[in-house]
């Protein structure tokens, strides 16, 4: 997918171009000054956030959504956190129309971003790291309207034992609530099938492991004839069960 890239820079006309990566033309440079020293390297960047703005056309790549906002405070604290990520941002209006907000119907007008990448689990590892507990995984495809579960495309005998009354720090809080996250969307998909409740809502994503997410694994786990020694702990095969009753009905 990596070589039908197209994007759209936006550029000085009076400059040259200088360096191209994977298609992607991030940097120009100005002519040497009067002593024969090359000019400092420039790019594009209307917001002054010190990366280039680089529009991205739909691809089927994913981007590691790292910022959203209307104008540059928002982004540049961002921008300021994640410098080793290779950051640029985009204005949405002139590129791929997919998920970009916290909601669907929330566009913001800028995006900072790290990628694109080639595919989904690159991304999906940086977003399950601590230092990116706030950022989302999304698709270059028009009219997508959902960012990546990154459990669905990430190995599942890499995920960590969830169990009940587990201490629950920044590194394994991403993973309580992308469980969380699953739980809703499985209870979500029997509940559009009229199968009763309880369900386990949005309300019930707290990134704590704690007794209403405990009693819905158990249920799980029941149904899905898991072994009850592991009943509330979530270990490979509920992680595993989790994920095949849940992933196969998402679209991302």
């Amino acid at each position: 997918m990596g070589g039908g890239r197209r994007v759209r820079v936006l550029l000085p006309v009076v400059a040259g171009v200088v360096g191209a990566a994977a298609g992607i033309a991030t940097a120009f440079v100005a002519p040497p000054d009067q002593g024969g020293t090359p000019a400092a390297e420039s790019f594009n960047d209307p917001l002054h956030l010190g990366i280039p703005l680089v529009d991205l056309e739909c691809t089927g790549e994913a981007l590691l959504v790292v910022a959203r906002g209307d104008s540059a405070p928002p982004l540049a604290s961002a921008v300021a956190n994640s410098g080793d990520l290779g950051l640029r941002y985009l204005r949405t209006d002139d590129s791929c129309p997919t998920r970009y907000g916290s909601r669907p119907d929330d566009v913001p007008e800028y995006v900072v971003y790290a990628g694109p990448y080639d595919s989904m689990p690159e991304p999906c590892e940086l977003r399950m790291l601590e230092n990116n507990k706030g950022d989302a995984v999304t698709n270059l495809t028009s009219g997508n309207d959902s960012y990546v579960r990154c459990p669905c495309v990430l190995p599942v005998v890499t995920f960590p034992e969830l169990v009940p009354g587990m201490l629950v720090d920044p590194g394994n809080a991403i993973w309580v609530r992308s469980l969380q996250g699953l739980l809703v969307d499985l209870d979500d998909d029997r509940e559009e099938r009229g199968e009763p409740g309880p369900y386990f809502e949005a309300r019930d994503v707290t990134g704590r492991y704690d007794e209403t997410t405990e009693q819905r694994i158990r249920l799980l786990q029941e149904d899905n004839d898991i072994s009850p020694t592991e009943y509330g702990s979530v270990l490979t095969p509920t992680w595993r069960t989790l994920v095949e009753n849940v992933c196969g009905v998402l679209e991302f």
